[in-house]
């Protein structure tokens, strides 16, 4: 990583080993991930698979069209570009190293606004909020709500 810093970033180009080290760096474990499967899951039904705990890198799930892999202070996010490749933003609520490879996202003078907040994502008797932090870009342009934590 580099000396210059920021909280939005994206690595256009990452293969399997390059995703499970910036979980490692940036989200750590244990964290949460879940996984849409569509174009790449010929022949069968569309899925989004539940939030799901991962304990290693090994256990993370990188086969289908995107994920999300998501800690108490950050989020990487993953949407597949090819056989072997992704591309990968990374969002989290402290200042991170840029990647050699990788680049920040909006401008170096403006920051991006975070708002935490718990939304209900489930009624009845398995109703459970879902911690989440919205990031605002300067501009106003953009916005990403992240997730953070499942509490049951």
């Amino acid at each position: 990583m580099s000396e210059k810093s920021d909280r939005v970033l994206r690595v256009a180009k990452a293969d399997d080993a390059k995703v499970r080290a910036l979980v490692s760096e940036i989200v750590t474990f244990p964290c949460s991930q879940v996984v849409g499967r569509a174009l790449w899951n010929v022949g069968k039904e569309p899925d989004l698979t539940k939030i799901t705990e991962v304990k290693t890198a090994a256990e993370i799930d990188l086969h289908g069209d995107f994920g999300h892999i998501f800690g108490t202070t950050a989020e990487v996010r993953w949407r597949r570009i090819n056989k072997e490749q992704y591309d990968v933003l990374i969002l989290s609520d402290k200042p991170l190293g840029v990647p050699a490879d990788g680049k920040a996202l909006g401008e170096a003078e403006k920051k991006w606004v975070i708002v935490k907040r718990d939304l209900i994502a489930q009624q009845g008797a398995d109703r459970f909020h879902v911690r989440v932090a919205q990031y605002l870009a300067p501009n106003g342009a953009v916005q990403f709500v992240s997730y953070r934590e499942v509490l049951r």
